[in-house]
């Protein structure tokens, strides 16, 4: 026999196993499904799902049912149809479109002629670390300390399916690395929870003599809500919130104080008839202003006050009846 031969009896072996999982399983209706899976010890999917395939993966794994569902998805276990049964098993199945592979929300359940062992010891397994997984999130809350991802989920399904197709090696690993992070949350008092709320105080602090020191530093590292300065320091490290506080403090050591930031300012003329005019500058404003005061602001519709660098308005020299000059505020750092 060529190696041909031997090669198109292979394929042919594993067709008729196939196809005998699905022949040989027995239809027993279809059934809803949630979030919180009907049929729940293993799930995958495939693109070229077929009844078949579903039946023999959950008998070889020792579990009495199996459930095609939306034209990819295969669940095994042991027990089944605790929400009823459903009519829209409809879709057709991804690998062989004559077959029908459940619908959306409902599995079509089969009898895979398994005794319903199952693989218990990893089942087993998989319980206690998704029961522990769950319990260290109500941790992460209850002491807020703001983990967010999916090691962090609150679905205990979620963790169980990922714990079934995972080694038991990599399920304990992310055990430890959430019992490092909840260590290095602290809680109570101490830990890191009362580093991020000293951290969070000095920012705020440092924001406002940000502010009224007229320093004008923004960004996140300035913001002024103190629950986003929290948030993130429970997320970074403490190296990295100190370094934060640090560039505050230097920044706010090169800005001046605001009795010390002093402007000089001056009025030119820009439009009205005759040639050049200025005021000259005057000293020692502390705000980047030109007063407006002279007689002659009060004519027309009166514009007395303060303006800001760059503004402009009118000005009557030789009394309200005498052309109107249009002026301009310059002022800068003295």
């Amino acid at each position: 026999m060529t190696r041909l031969t031997y090669l198109i009896a292979f394929v042919t072996l594993v067709f008729l196993l196939v196809s005998q999982g699905a022949s040989q399983a027995q239809y027993l209706g279809c059934f809803k499904d949630t979030s919180n899976r009907d049929i729940s010890a293993r799930h995958w999917s495939s693109a070229s799902m077929t009844v078949g395939k579903c039946v023999a993966d959950c008998r070889s794994r020792g579990f009495r049912y199996a459930g095609v569902q939306y034209y990819s998805h295969c669940f095994c276990a042991n027990s089944y149809g605790r929400y009823g049964r459903a009519s829209n098993c409809t879709t057709k199945c991804s690998g062989n479109k004559s077959q029908t592979c459940g619908g959306s929300w409902a599995n079509g359940v089969y009898a895979t002629g398994a005794s319903g062992g199952g693989n218990t010891s990893k089942q087993a397994f998989c319980q206690r670390y998704s029961n522990t997984a769950i319990s260290q999130q109500r941790q992460n809350l209850s002491r807020q300390c703001g983990f967010r991802g999916a090691r962090w989920q609150v679905n205990y399904n979620n963790h169980y399916n990922w714990c079934l197709r995972a080694a038991n090696n990599t399920a304990n690993s992310e055990t430890n690395a959430r019992n490092t992070q909840l260590r290095n949350c602290g809680g109570g008092s101490g830990g890191k929870q009362a580093f991020c709320q000293r951290y969070s105080n000095t920012a705020i602090s440092q924001q406002r003599q940000n502010l009224s020191r007229q320093c004008g530093f923004r960004g996140a590292r300035w913001q002024v809500n103190y629950n986003n300065h929290y948030n993130w320091c429970l997320r970074a490290s403490t190296g990295s919130a100190n370094s934060e506080t640090n560039a505050r403090t230097t920044q706010l050591r090169q800005c001046r104080p605001a009795q010390s930031r002093l402007f000089r300012s001056r009025w030119d003329k820009i439009g009205g008839p005759g040639g050049p005019w200025t005021t000259g500058w005057v000293p020692n404003h502390t705000q980047q202003i030109c007063g407006h005061q002279h007689a002659g602001c009060r004519c027309g519709a009166g514009y007395c006050g303060n303006y800001r660098s760059g503004a402009t308005t009118y000005w009557w020299p030789n009394g309200c009846q005498g052309p109107r000059w249009t002026i301009r505020c310059t002022s800068v750092p003295q």
